[in-house]
């Protein structure tokens, strides 16, 4: 799944995702600090 999917999706399913493996915590934290700081830059 790309960062950029990860908007559409609200907190509880972002959740479901690390609960079942699909995506780990660290990439949503990444993917939430490129959106800050596109929107900071």
């Amino acid at each position: 799944m790309k960062s950029a999917e990860y908007t559409s999706l609200d907190a509880a399913a972002l959740a479901d995702l690390v609960r079942r493996k699909q995506v780990k915590p660290i990439e949503l934290v990444e993917a939430a600090i490129e959106r800050i700081e596109r929107t900071i830059i």
